[in-house]
């Protein structure tokens, strides 16, 4: 007899592997290992206490390499969970598993970090009633049902969420803080550093060994405060008081690799199964969240009014074909008479400003004036971005560059035109429009995370003057002295083919509105529009979400969109369209007959928005669900139908958030 051990080995295959334990080797359910795997060693989980057992016949079963220290252990709660993810989210276990477990973990027991704990060093403000009226609410809602707090922008949620983590710290349980974006870490962490030490950070852009510090500090302390993104929501804290989901809107907290799981989602079902406290905050709630407050899934906590009744940003529109016909302009008229004077203005008083354009690089497009050719990205269905100082093409789906071409690759026609306009571009005009004031630009286009924490961290304190940037800077900045912000291109993310877009819309520019006005000065935002009936648009300049949310809500009831379904897409690339087509349709009879026995609905299949990326031709098909019991068992019906197309990329995305 042999002594067995299940280990799930961190690679993608769909199930566990039985090992040999040898002689003198300790190992329990939840320890990380080390086994041989083909010609490799890769680390994997024990899945269960070791068992006695025959020797299989006609092979010989590998032995265990090594057992990391039982500090690496997972804990039985996150063993569960990985599970339960694994089973909704059809990802294979190793993936799952591999995504829970310690990073970078070390050989030698001396090199472990010891236990730490957080403390409380101060009390914070006064509260406002708003304020003391939310804490109230939130502390007499019962621990298993999930807190959404819908406070407007400037409304004080910040505080709250910091008095009911020093309550639960003082009550010996830990607290988990989640943040949609790793920039935002720094300035969370810049507000309540007074109050609470030490903190533990989480986040991918971490080294590391940081990571291993953090994840052995949660492992093996406590109580302890923990903020970072979205992996957080995985941390192994034990006795857990509070999990907090700042901006719980976000599509950041949605993983686009496997496995795809909703960092929002994974908290309140991780909350709901071990019975802590979990508030989802936001001042545009997603539309799902609001709709499970207004049927009594969660609970509602309203906070409508800016602390010390601070007043509203003035939101102003631009209608850009008004404005166009006005001065007789027919090309692109990118900066209104209003934008032009409110920024002289705004700057003459020594006060900072916003702009917002949701689009890198120079121009966004490089065209032939004589044969309008678009010079395409040769791997990706898209046009490639044009880069003017570096002098170059970009694509920002495959990361392929090339030099500009000196004429046209069609009919050699030189030179080529520049179309369309990025962050690049807007910044050298703004240097132009308002000289000799300093120009901050924050786009992710060639700054890494820490060089754009620095640069929002510098621009709070004051350094820079006009703050430049894509939607990284439409939220989490908390400064007085920006008193204006400006949407160049209001309605640019509503032609998106997306059922979300209008909401991604509405949220991007209250949140943006929101930026301003948050002291002594008066607040206002301008939206530059060509679409200026727009409900988003137009909700969003009274900062009415309620009404948004019901007009939205419409919509999506008539075309049985979410809330009213649930999604899941598959996406299928290949190398030969034709070829993938015709195997796509092969197994359609088995897939719509599983869907007509479920009860689902399908959409397509059809070529994806993104056509091609990376060389890979790409078809999509959307399926809808009324229940997730519907959905689960229609997934676990045709996945392997789907996965079964040899040589064709599958890639499953339940509940996704994004659909191009």
């Amino acid at each position: 007899m042999l002594q067995i051990v299940p280990i799930v080995v961190f690679c993608p295959l769909p199930k566990s592997f039985d090992y040999e334990v040898p002689e003198g080797l300790q190992v329990l359910r939840g320890d990380l290992v080390e086994v041989p795997f083909g010609k490799r060693t890769l680390k994997g989980i024990c899945l269960k206490d070791p068992y006695l057992g025959p020797a299989p016949s006609g092979y010989e079963l590998k032995c265990l390499k090594r057992v990391f220290d039982a500090a690496y252990r997972m804990p039985e709660e996150l063993l569960e969970l990985a599970i339960w993810m694994q089973d909704y989210y059809l990802s294979h276990p190793g993936d799952v598993f591999s995504c829970l477990s310690c990073p970078a973990p070390l050989q030698k027991h001396s090199e472990l970090s010891n236990a730490t704990k957080t403390q409380c060093l101060s009390s914070g403000p006064t509260l406002m009633q708003t304020q003391i009226q939310a804490l109230e609410l939130i502390r007499q809602t019962p621990p298993q049902k999930p807190i959404l707090l819908h406070g407007i922008t400037g409304s004080g949620k910040t505080e709250v969420y910091l008095e009911l983590i020093a309550e639960t710290l003082k009550q010996g349980q830990s607290c988990i803080m989640l943040l949609p974006e790793i920039t935002l870490t720094q300035e969370m962490m810049r507000k309540i550093h007074h109050r609470f030490e030490p903190i533990v950070s989480f986040h991918s852009g971490m080294s590391p060994k940081e990571r291993r510090e953090a994840w052995l500090s949660c492992r093996n302390g406590g109580p302890l405060l923990v903020v970072g993104a979205r992996s957080c929501a995985l941390m192994p804290l034990q006795n857990i008081g509070l999990m907090i989901v700042d901006e719980e809107h976000d599509s950041s907290y949605k993983q686009d690799n496997t496995p795809r799981y909703q960092g929002r989602d994974l908290a309140v079902v991780r909350a709901h199964r071990h019975g802590f406290r979990i508030v989802l905050g936001s001042a545009t709630p997603s539309l799902e969240s609001y709709y499970n407050a207004q049927t009594g899934k969660y609970q509602l906590v309203e906070m409508l009014e800016r602390v010390s009744n601070l007043p509203m940003p003035k939101v102003e529109v631009v209608n850009l074909k008004d404005e166009r016909r006005e001065l007789k302009r027919v090309g692109a008229l990118y900066f209104s008479k209003t934008v032009i004077a409110k920024t002289k203005l705004a700057l003459m008083k020594k006060q900072q400003v916003i702009f917002f354009l949701n689009r890198r690089g120079f121009a966004t497009a490089a065209v032939c004036p004589a044969c309008a050719h678009k010079i395409e990205c040769p791997s990706c269905s898209v046009a490639l971005t044009y880069y003017k100082r570096a002098h170059l093409l970009a694509c920002h789906h495959c990361d392929y560059r090339t030099t500009v071409p000196k004429s046209c690759p069609k009919c050699q026609h030189c030179p080529l035109m520049f179309k369309g306009m990025g962050t690049e571009k807007m910044h050298q005009m703004l240097e132009q429009l308002f000289s000799p004031h300093e120009i901050v630009r924050i786009d992710g286009s060639l700054d890494g995370e820490k060089n754009i924490r620095e640069k929002l961290g510098q621009f709070m304190e004051g350094t820079g003057d006009i703050l430049l940037g894509t939607q990284i800077i439409s939220k989490g900045l908390d400064s007085e002295n920006i008193t204006l912000s400006v949407a160049i291109n209001a309605d640019l993310g509503l032609t998106l083919p997306d059922f979300r877009a209008a909401e991604r819309d509405f949220q991007m520019l209250t949140q943006l509105a929101g930026r301003t006005g948050r002291g002594s000065k008066m607040g206002a935002s301008i939206f530059q529009t060509n679409d200026a009936d727009h409900y988003a648009i137009r909700h969003a300049i009274g900062h009415d979400y309620r009404s948004f949310y019901a007009e939205e809500l419409s919509y999506r009831k008539a075309l049985s969109y979410p809330p009213f379904t649930r999604l899941t897409r598959f996406v299928f690339s290949f190398g030969k369209e034709k070829e993938l087509t015709q195997r796509i349709q092969m197994v359609m009879p088995q897939v719509r007959t599983a869907a007509k026995t479920h009860g689902v609905m399908l959409l397509g299949p059809a070529p994806a928005p993104l056509e091609r990326i990376k060389t890979r031709f790409r078809w999509h098909l959307v399926v809808k669900a009324t229940t997730s019991s519907k959905m689960s068992s229609f997934l676990i019906d045709v996945k392997q139908v789907f996965f079964e197309l040899k040589g064709i990329e599958v890639t499953l995305d339940r509940d996704p958030q994004n659909m191009m």
